[in-house]
């Protein structure tokens, strides 16, 4: 049995798939009520972790979100990054939104050796960043097999 299609010119894309996902996807929502209850405008955040040489620097996406909508919390080896502002209204009927609204969340769990004693934040052009400077002593050891 040959699996493969004969043909290799390409189909044309049909502009209606993508509304027909967007229709399934919002009847499959409606399945769960409970699954998106409390949950509506609230979207994971988009984010980075990076190592320097001296400390962990997590950037954080939250556009639209000033700094007195954003709280950063530090729970044993947690980092918490929670945004939250008010629903701004809307006219019309939104179909199809990827658009983060009202809530950003971002965790991250913290190497041993950061120094949560020390954190700074900034907020630039909609980007959130968290620097954590390690402990004296921490850094990459070389380990030689014997």
């Amino acid at each position: 049995m040959n699996l493969i299609p004969r043909s290799t010119t390409p189909r044309p894309v049909d502009t209606d798939l993508f509304e027909a996902f967007d229709r399934l996807h919002s009847r499959l929502l409606e399945t769960f009520p409970a699954a998106t209850e409390g949950t509506a405008g609230w979207m994971p955040a988009l984010a980075d972790l990076e190592e320097t040489d001296d400390a962990f620097v997590i950037n954080v996406e939250v556009p639209g979100f000033d700094r007195d909508d954003i709280k950063i919390e530090v729970m044993g080896r947690r980092l918490m990054v929670h945004a939250e502002r008010e629903e701004e209204p809307r006219e019309g009927t939104v179909r199809s939104s990827t658009r983060s609204r009202n809530h950003l969340h971002h965790e991250v769990t913290l190497p041993a050796d950061a120094d949560d004693e020390h954190i700074e934040a900034s907020l630039d052009q909609g980007v959130l960043t968290v620097r954590m400077p390690k402990r004296e002593g921490a850094g990459r050891k070389r380990i030689e097999i014997g």
